[in-house]
């Protein structure tokens, strides 16, 4: 079976090596992200093998840095949406599970300051090439938000965003297992401001909450901490107001995707993804519950709406 990866990390591979190794690309097309979300990996195995044979792991470590120069894509979006790095973490691992891809990152984050992250495949394991690509990534995930000091830990080097490139030069290594590290004591500030006052129905701050990172798989303990509650005061306030943590969070996910929905641009499966769903067949059902409609049938119903 052919493997896949997100078309938008295949545009984004492109368009930095045709910056830096332009002959390393000659010849290759993608798929643009808005037309088709996954496509066959192909032109990202090719691409990778190109540069290492020519220049080595640095260029592909330097990908992530070049993560504002691509195009937007919902998947992009919802990834860097938060400052907090264990929170991307948990959205990256859950992407890779939602894509079904082969290649999966195990990430341990219970070291504050510090990603230990692991490469993994279900029938072959990812290349040396690959692993490097992936690990570039996500330490420009990391950058993004804003840490001090951030570092990427790899065949026994300590490198920096500034120093990648001088990792051209070291052998070529499976780089299955890296680490990205900050400093813990200077981290931004992630706690979220809801911007409504406490004496506001408990059900509207907590949409209000959730809108603001809706890719985020929020736990209700989580929900409560940012509003300054505990778990059951939390839900004895929505109880007492006719409503239910899981009623609210399936609310807020199903405004964003039916404005979603009324893009032709991004697929059901970035919807899904983008609105906090762990899978696809969970997305559909949530759809089918709150609309009465699947959302392929939401999406037809839009597209008549508009041409008449």
């Amino acid at each position: 079976m052919e493997n896949f990866t997100n078309s938008g990390l295949i545009e984004l591979l492109i368009k930095v090596i045709h910056r830096y190794a332009p002959e390393g690309v000659a010849g290759i097309r993608s798929i643009h992200p808005m037309a088709q979300a996954v496509q066959p990996d192909t032109p990202k195995r090719r691409i990778i093998q190109n540069v290492l044979e020519t220049h080595g792991p640095g260029i592909l470590l330097k990908v992530g840095q070049h993560l504002r120069d691509t195009d937007p894509t919902p998947v992009f979006t919802a990834l860097t949406t938060t400052l907090d790095p264990d929170v991307i973490a948990a959205k990256w691992m859950r992407l890779e599970r939602y894509n079904h891809t082969s290649h999966r990152t195990a990430i341990d984050i219970t070291t504050p300051g510090r990603w230990s992250c692991t490469r993994t495949g279900k029938s072959t394991l990812p290349t040396g090439g690959e692993n490097y690509l992936i690990a570039g990534v996500l330490f420009g995930l990391v950058t993004l938000t804003g840490v001090s000091k951030p570092a990427l830990h790899v065949d026994g080097r300590k490198l920096t965003p500034t120093t990648l490139e001088k990792a051209n030069d070291q052998p070529i290594l499976s780089a299955e297992t890296f680490a990205i590290t900050w400093d813990p004591q200077e981290e931004t500030d992630v706690s979220t401001d809801t911007d409504l006052s406490r004496q506001d129905a408990i059900s509207r701050r907590l949409m209000h909450l959730l809108s603001q990172d809706i890719a985020k798989a929020w736990r209700i303990d989580e929900a409560a901490r940012s509003l300054g509650t505990s778990t059951r005061t939390l839900q004895r306030e929505l109880k007492r107001e006719g409503n239910s943590y899981s009623t609210v969070v399936r609310q807020v996910r199903m405004n964003h995707a039916s404005k979603m929905l009324s893009d032709p641009s991004p697929s059901l499966a970035e919807i899904g993804y983008c609105c906090g769903y762990a899978d696809q067949a969970h997305f559909q059902r949530d759809f089918l519950t709150a609309a009465n409609i699947t959302p392929g049938q939401y999406i037809r119903i839009q597209s008549i709406a508009t041409t008449t």
